[in-house]
């Protein structure tokens, strides 16, 4: 094997490397998407319920809770995606 052909082997590896590491944080940004989109999706069916209901007590504790939940909701998808890519050295 020449020394050409090492170098050839290594650069192959790099790009192949990257291409992984690449999917792998797309498919982080995608997972941190779809939480979010589902904690707002939870949200939002506790807030319609909240105003579908007739005791007005009950839809303020319903209104309240889903803004809790699909505030929070985000929050922890996003604190994950933070500490997820520093951990994996993307900050």
């Amino acid at each position: 094997m020449t020394r050409q052909d090492e170098l050839e082997r290594i650069g192959r590896e790099r790009l192949a490397a990257e291409r992984d590491e690449e999917r792998d944080r797309r498919w982080r940004f995608v997972r941190v998407l779809l939480e979010c989109a589902g904690s707002s999706l939870v949200a939002l069916v506790i807030i319609g319920t909240a105003f579908a209901v007739t005791d007005r007590q009950m839809g303020e504790i319903l209104l309240l809770t889903g803004m809790i939940v699909g505030y929070s909701g985000c929050t922890y998808a996003l604190a994950r995606a933070y500490l997820s890519a520093e951990e994996h050295g993307d900050i």
